[in-house]
């Protein structure tokens, strides 16, 4: 599973949560940007497509931990069938306009 999206907040715009995965917790990354890239990375090992009260912090030595919860998300978007998608992008419509066509007249 990939995670499609994280918050340091208890919710996510756009998304409702369905299932709280589980906590998860990395350490030893030399950046904070890694950390977080390790927690995903775990999170999605367990199942889940996203991240809350996600948080990294220094732990001596110059290295980072991250945790976080591993939720699952759905959007609340409806998801669009593609031949609406097609007809929405002139593909499946025949409302594309084509040039005239006559003869020259001079």
């Amino acid at each position: 599973m990939k995670i499609i999206a994280t918050s340091s907040g208890g919710e996510l715009a756009g998304f409702r949560v369905v299932r709280q995965v589980e906590a998860v917790f990395v350490d030893g990354f030399r950046r904070p940007e890694e950390a977080v890239e390790g927690l995903k990375a775990v999170a999605a090992m367990k199942g889940a497509n996203a991240l809350l009260h996600v948080r990294h912090e220094p732990i001596g030595s110059g290295r980072y931990s991250a945790s976080g919860d591993a939720v699952i998300v759905e959007s609340l978007e409806p998801e669009t069938p593609p031949d609406v998608l097609a007809d929405a992008e002139g593909e499946g419509g025949g409302d594309e306009w084509d040039e005239p066509r006559g003869e020259d007249t001079v």
